[in-house]
């Protein structure tokens, strides 16, 4: 079921903090982000796709400092972020959807949830992947790390993905199959 987006009503959240979950993804205790990380402890994070009136994705180009890519710039679909200590999933893309994209009262649907292993992008995390519902609004780009956006179809996300593949986050081939869904 989609839900329109309104900050005021969040609770409030620890900046830094993020919650250690158990094998079953239910919270079990509350630590500093980067002590997790390093001890590869599973956590939530999510993924923000945001979409054109059209369907298509907005692609948005990270610096290498910003793209976990040693090689340079990639190419990401999605806004990806950790969900902190007292934030819900759907808040923390709210949270994203601002910060990233400059955007706000957007509709927003679950779409999917995967594991990550202890070794991928995100660390040992439970990506839950949101969709924006079909928008007219235009991106404001806020990331600092982010540096350049276009918005494209099926066939042309596919076609970055066989051509340029240095480009691409593991990310991409896991949430490929709900981009275009709805």
């Amino acid at each position: 079921m989609p839900r329109t987006p309104h900050k005021k009503n969040l609770p409030p959240v620890v900046d830094g903090v993020i919650e250690v979950l158990d094998d079953e993804g239910k919270p079990l205790l509350i630590m500093p982000q980067g002590q997790a990380l390093r001890q590869k402890l599973r956590h939530h994070t999510v993924l923000v796709c945001l979409r054109n009136a059209r369907g298509h994705i907005f692609l948005h180009k990270k610096t290498a400092a910003g793209s976990g890519d040693a090689q340079g710039e990639a190419w990401l679909p999605a806004a990806h972020g950790r969900v902190v200590a007292g934030e819900s999933r759907y808040g923390a893309g709210i949270r994203l959807l601002d910060h990233v994209f400059g955007i706000s009262g957007v509709e927003l649907f679950e779409a999917a949830t995967f594991k990550q292993p202890a070794g991928g992008l995100a660390g040992n995390a439970v990506t839950t992947l949101l969709l924006t519902a079909k928008t007219s609004i235009i991106p404001r780009l806020r990331d600092q790390e982010a540096s350049d956006g276009i918005f494209v179809d099926r066939e042309e996300f596919r076609a970055i993905m066989r051509d340029y593949p240095h480009m691409v986050t593991p990310l991409w081939s896991l949430a490929l199959p709900y981009f275009f869904a709805r």
